[in-house]
């Protein structure tokens, strides 16, 4: 089978004028129409310096074609010339031709870099001038052509890598670190279940071995527990015991009847006076530098006025009267004292917590 005549290469070495001597087009050259290819470019409402198809005379051709109702040439023999279709003027196009033609232009305009007229110029500044703006509206088109040229479709050459920096020195080992557990996960600054400040220990209360054993010896022989604190460098005792059950049902008691006469009207105002009942009653001993005042365990101890006893309540609020005057005399001593009962409180509940804990005993037990 006979090869295919290039007709592009046979069009490319003629010398003729126009379009037609000039194919194939590069994207951006500048063709030197003749007067009748602008005339008829004209017709598709082509002006000078518009881009034009790269294969306009293909299309042109193939219409001339289809006019002319004659297939392409057939070549029959390699050396034979090929036959051409006489030219037909874009003009005597049907109107469809033309527009299709004529949205083949626009389409190339739309594509097209612009690439401003080739000139000369005397001054050598200012043909420099003019060479770097047609290289900047080439390299522009570039960025904004979505069909990119085939040089910008070259796979780019590999970049090597940089050189490895020598590894850095391993940083020294980082402290211990006491807020996180053994498990390495942060500790919970407060209890997930109530909410209570784990790191806060406003008691700072541990229970010593003489607490435990008072302890022991108080739940075994059915005793209150008792501890005297030292104040003041020892110029200060204060001894608290816990209450009996006939005491806390007494103070509950007498609660009771606070809310019923609503002397009593809000939850801040029960807790500080149930919590002052219970201290007065809990008072055992306060030993200063003027002597030692002591008060009965028991409420049965005291002889009361029927006279001063309100409707309803019981003889607790002439009790805690007396043992306030005798023991909190002034504001600080009230304070003092009722925090080191807040401490004897918590370090009560803590012994009564522990009482199933084996290890928590150990060392109280007798001698052999």
């Amino acid at each position: 089978m006979a090869s295919k005549v290039d007709l592009r290469k046979t069009l490319q070495s003629g010398s003729a004028a126009g379009i037609r001597g000039q194919l194939p087009l590069r994207a951006g050259q500048i063709a030197d129409l003749t007067e009748a290819e602008q005339r008829g470019l004209g017709q598709l409402n082509w002006q000078p310096g518009d881009p034009v198809p790269g294969n306009l005379l293909e299309l042109i051709a193939a219409e001339q074609r289809q006019l002319a109702e004659e297939p392409p040439a057939i070549l029959t023999n390699p050396g034979s010339p090929p036959v051409i279709a006489p030219p037909v003027r874009i003009e005597d196009l049907p109107p469809e031709k033309q527009r299709e033609l004529a949205e083949a232009l626009r389409v190339a305009k739309a594509q097209a870099p612009r690439v401003l007229p080739s000139a000369r110029f005397t001054t050598p500044a200012v043909q420099q001038a003019y060479e770097l703006a047609q290289g900047l509206a080439a390299r522009q088109a570039q960025r904004t052509d979505p069909a990119p040229a085939a040089e910008a479709l070259k796979p780019l050459p590999p970049v090597s890598a940089p050189p490895k920096s020598p590894p850095a020195p391993e940083p020294p080992p980082t402290p211990a670190d006491d807020s996180k557990s053994r498990t390495g996960l942060e500790r919970e600054p407060n209890c997930p279940h109530c909410g209570w400040n784990l790191e806060q220990r406003p008691d700072g209360v541990e229970p010593d071995r003489a607490d435990k054993l008072v302890f022991l010896q108080a739940i075994l022989g059915g005793q209150p527990f008792t501890k005297t604190v030292r104040l003041l460098d020892g110029k200060l005792g204060v001894t608290f015991r816990s209450l009996s059950r006939k005491t806390a049902d007494l103070v509950d008691s007498q609660m009771r009847v606070e809310v019923d006469t609503q002397r009593v009207k809000s939850g801040t105002e029960y807790f500080n006076l149930a919590n002052h009942y219970r201290l007065c009653m809990s008072l055992v001993a306060v030993e200063q530098t003027g002597g030692l005042v002591s008060f009965p365990e028991s409420a049965d101890d005291y002889a009361v006025d029927k006279d001063k006893e309100r409707p309803d309540d019981t003889v607790l609020p002439q009790i805690c009267e007396y043992v306030a005057a005798k023991a909190l005399p002034t504001e600080p001593a009230r304070h003092v004292i009722g925090l080191q009962f807040a401490r004897f409180q918590h370090l009560l509940a803590k012994l009564e917590a522990r009482i199933d804990d084996a290890n928590f005993w150990r060392g109280t037990e007798s001698p052999p």
